[in-house]
């Protein structure tokens, strides 16, 4: 059986921003409007195929609440992927959505690709869309910005199969990097070696 390529994931942002349900769609394709807040931490995994590879993305759901906002660090330190959620209604959870991107810049987690996403677009949104992309923007001209809603699925497959697109991407680039790095074999060359070892003076 074909050995996955790993990539972690990580989502973070204030809570009830929906998280957990960008989570729920993509892994279950199902959303539900009643949800019991995350405690801590919560992990699920997706495989995904991209040309024959096969990727599992492991995706930690990290808890909103400020009191677990220390722990966090405990999940994003090492993940390849950062998505920070915040909710299109609430002004407020994109106020904690730049907290977590300043936090990421203070620990030097330069190397962690970020996505903003701002969830919940059927309803009425209370945060300009060209505010959010002119910070993001200001930010790290990196970041990419989605819109997602997890009760029409709008945007969330979109996301997830963007991220499975760039492991591939970078997979295929360290292959074809190994290709050219790995040592020529000069044919005949021990040959040629032995013949001169064992000639006559």
């Amino acid at each position: 059986m074909q050995k996955p390529i790993f990539s972690k994931i990580v989502t973070l942002g204030d809570y009830a921003v929906g998280k957990s349900s960008l989570i729920q769609r993509f892994t279950k394709n199902d959303f539900t409007d009643t949800r019991t807040q995350t405690v801590g931490a919560e992990f699920s995994p997706k495989q995904i195929l991209r040309d024959g590879r096969l990727i599992e993305l492991q995706i930690w759901d990290t808890a909103g609440q400020e009191v677990y906002r220390s722990i966090a660090k405990l999940y994003y330190k090492d993940a390849n992927f950062a998505i920070i959620v915040y909710d299109v209604t609430k002004p407020k959870s994109f106020e904690v959505l730049k907290f977590w991107l300043d936090k990421l810049f203070e620990e030097g987690l330069s190397d962690i690709t970020k996505f903003i996403i701002a969830n919940k677009i059927d309803l009425e949104s209370q945060v300009p869309l060209e505010e959010v992309k002119q910070y993001a923007n200001s930010f790290d001209p990196k970041i990419t910005v989605f819109e997602t809603s997890c009760k029409q699925n709008i945007g969330v497959f979109e996301l997830f199969n963007h991220i499975a697109d760039l492991v591939n991407e970078k997979e295929k680039q360290q292959q074809l990097q190994k290709r050219e790095e790995k040592p020529a074999i000069k044919i005949g060359s021990s040959e040629n070696r032995n013949d001169s070892e064992n000639s006559c003076c």
